[in-house]
This record gives structure tokens, sequence and C-alpha cells, in this order.
């Protein structure tokens, strides 16, 4: 029953499925992928909090900071994901600041990409479309949906880990009760695909979220 927890054994250590094909659990993560300096983590913290825009959240406590290419924080994400090789036949996109501000919502479940267009891209042989998460704060976390699955899990990073998923799994940004939370997040974008700024895929659905699971 989809509405029943799902006791599944998944930490943010264990060796997953590939991203893709069809059969993995459409994510990945990167251990400790990033050395962060606190001073400068802290200072885009106060950026991302004062950010005037609120998207992608049934309340407005999520807000969103574009960043620009030569910040030394996106410099070091792009070069964690080249060296795990996860940028090959993918383009480095548009990257921004995330921050969740304390008692802030969870975020309706969704793809980032179309899944029509990622499943014709697929079929072509060529390279689908990721997104992926630096976690510059203990805490962070998404809920996922493994591909194929009638359930999800929260995933617990931390500082340094790069979680990477796949352009068409089903996700929601996770809720922040108790404190505030700033991440990055990028679009891997590819030819063959043209995603609307601004623009999600809602998935009218009811997953049954396990965890979290703590990072051991």
């Amino acid at each position: 029953n989809s509405r029943q927890r799902a006791e599944v054994a998944v930490s943010c250590h264990d060796e997953l499925p590939s991203l893709t094909p069809a059969g993995g659990s459409g994510w990945r993560v990167l251990k400790g992928a990033v050395q962060l300096d606190a001073g400068e983590v802290a200072t885009l913290t106060r950026e991302a909090a004062e950010a005037p825009r609120s998207v992608f959240n049934p309340d407005t406590r999520r807000r969103q900071l574009q960043l620009d290419p030569s910040h030394s924080l996106v410099q070091k994400f792009k070069a964690a994901l080249v060296k795990a090789s996860l940028l090959e036949g993918r383009d480095f996109g548009l990257c921004v600041a995330l921050h969740s501000k304390v008692d802030c919502a969870r975020q309706y479940w969704h793809t980032d990409y179309k899944p029509a267009d990622v499943a014709t891209v697929a079929r072509s042989g060529a390279c689908t479309p990721r997104s992926a998460i630096l976690a510059l704060e203990a805490g962070t976390r998404l809920c996922v949906s493994p591909h194929n699955s009638t359930y999800a899990v929260e995933l617990l990073l931390e500082v340094g880990d790069i979680l990477v998923f796949d352009g068409d799994m089903v996700h929601a940004g996770s809720a922040y009760p108790d404190r505030a939370n700033t991440r990055l997040h990028v679009y891997l974008e590819v030819d063959g695909i043209r995603r609307p700024p601004d623009t999600t895929w809602k998935v009218d659905t009811v997953l049954a979220i396990a965890g979290p699971f703590l990072a051991q």
C-alpha cells in the first residue's frame, strides 16, 4: 500500500544502483565531494536568506538566489562533477542557492524535466538530463522516489556531499520545521531538451516517505 510507511534500508553511504538505465534508483551520492570554506558559506547563506524570490513551494519560505558561474562555490561544485565524470555529454546549467527558512513546508512531488522529453532522448541513446544538489551544511535533505516505485525515501546529506539525480525522477524538497537550510542546486542540461525557465512538472501522487536515513 503506497500510503503505508515503507521501511527501506537506504543510506547515503550505500553503494546505490547506477542512475540509468531503468532499474537503477535514479540517484547517486558523492560523499564529501567538495571542501567548503565556512566563511564563504556563511556569506552566501545570508545573501540567500535575503533573496526576494520565493519559488516552487506551497508557502513563501523557500528562497532562490541565482549565482554567477564565476562564483567560487559554483566552480567547486562543477569541478567535483567533472572529476566524477558526471558532466560528460551534459552542460553545467543554471546554478542557484536555495534557502529554506525555519518551518518551510515540503514541496509538491515533481520532476525537474518533462518525463516524455527525457524518454525521447533516452530512446535515441543520447545522454539524459540530471540535476544535482550540493549540501553546504549538515541536515540538508531531499525526498526522492526510486524509479518504478510507489514509495519515497528522505536522504540526509552531510557537508560537502553532492546528490545527483535523473531529470525525470520524482522528488520533493524536504520540509525544514526546526532549522533553516541553504544548499546549491544545478541543472545538468543536454542537447535535444529545452527546459523552460522556472518550470517543474508536478506529479499528482501520494507517496509514503521512509526516513530520514542518516549518512553513517
